[in-house]
């Protein structure tokens, strides 16, 4: 699973599955990723975001990636 941040007037996420499919974010939907899919890719950044954004993008998608560890470990 990989996240799609893309910024132009607004920022608009989303989601990418294994396969390469992209959707529009909805929770439900990245729970569902996180739970049947492997592993939480680096996200895909596209437009001028600070470099303060990406910091928080970045520090997402880790939190992310380490819940996903452990849910890995637990089962």
């Amino acid at each position: 699973m990989k996240f799609k941040f893309k910024k132009e007037d607004d920022i608009h996420v989303s989601l990418i599955n294994k396969e390469g499919i992209e959707s529009d974010f909805n929770y439900s939907e990245m729970i569902k990723l996180l739970y049947f899919e492997d592993c939480v890719d680096e996200p895909i950044i596209e437009g001028t975001f600070s470099e303060e954004e990406i910091k928080s993008i970045s520090e997402l998608v880790s939190s992310i990636k380490n819940v996903k560890q452990e849910q890995n470990i637990e089962v």
